[in-house]
């Protein structure tokens, strides 16, 4: 019976944190796939437990791409609606971190999110602040602080017919009037930003920033300038520098002893900067832990 438990517990992956790939706003978990990490990753010696698929039926539940067998190390969330406002997500995240903690005997979980990926992260940690299970959260070119084309995005879902409106969410594959959105803009303007930004965030975490840094903005500060004031952007042409960067919450402005870092990927837009796999993975690659599982022995 003791033998039989010792087994039950037995980690069913190679590294210590398994880790969970949280996507965007209208972003589809395939976006890992396409844009190389995935494959990377498993160039790497990793192993891919695909997709957790996020379904709703009254209720919220993880149907998994695949069976597991043997060990896993990294799988990727799958929203049921990708648009969707953040908290309803942050429950998917929940239940998809459930799912890996349970399937593979491990105590917690890496996060590496991109964009609004980073902030349905964020609610998820501050709703579970006293037992979050996660090690570590990199989040990859998130508007931490809004962005000022969701700014732009919500103005123009309120002047544009809903025809024009329907062309532009197709043709551009970014639908511009997704409930998410209001959770996007900017923080001046946007309770649910500024209730995350204040609430307590578990301090036994690692917290990266990777920030994409666009070269060529000179178009974009010359539209910013005459139409909403800003005189300066530096940011990947969808979100600022500091926006990108945790540091600048005030939480962690308040509570400066949280470990936090940043990465800068220079030359990058938002759409582009997941190609640059290699270059986040190296950032990754330093909170892989290989596992240590040392049953107690009994005679």
């Amino acid at each position: 019976m003791v033998l039989a438990l010792a087994c039950s517990h037995k980690p069913r992956t190679n590294i210590k944190n398994p880790i969970l790939l949280v996507p965007g706003y209208s972003s589809k978990s395939v976006v890992w796939e396409t844009t190389g990490l995935v494959n990377y990753m498993q160039q790497k010696g990793l192993v891919y437990g695909g997709k957790l698929r996020a379904h709703t039926n009254n209720q919220h539940k993880i149907i998994p791409e695949k069976t597991i067998k043997g060990n896993v190390d990294f799988f990727s969330l799958s929203y049921s609606d990708s648009v969707q406002k953040i908290d309803y997500l942050e429950k998917e995240l929940g239940l998809a971190i459930k799912y890996i903690r349970k399937n593979t005997n491990a105590k917690k979980v890496i996060i590496v999110a991109y964009s609004m990926g980073g902030l349905v992260s964020r609610d998820y940690l501050t709703n579970h602040y006293k037992r979050p299970y996660v090690s570590t959260l990199i989040t990859i070119d998130s508007p931490h602080k809004g962005s000022f084309l969701a700014d732009i995005a919500k103005t123009s879902s309120l002047l544009l017919s809903d025809k024009y409106t329907n062309y532009l969410s197709q043709n551009m594959d970014i639908p511009i009037d997704g409930k998410a959105i209001n959770d996007l803009m900017s923080e001046e303007s946007n309770q649910f930003l500024k209730k995350l930004n204040h609430a307590k965030h578990p301090q036994k975490i690692t917290y990266v920033s990777i920030i994409g840094i666009e070269k060529n903005t000179s178009s974009i500060n010359s539209y910013l300038k005459n139409q909403l004031g800003i005189s300066t952007y530096e940011g990947d042409l969808v979100c600022s520098k500091d926006s990108q960067n945790m540091k600048n919450i005030e939480w962690f402005q308040m509570n400066p002893s949280m470990n936090t870092n940043e990465v800068i990927i220079q030359d990058v837009n938002h759409l582009t900067v997941l190609e640059h796999y290699v270059e986040i993975y190296k950032v990754l690659q330093k909170f892989i832990e290989p596992v240590s599982f040392r049953p107690n022995k009994h005679r």
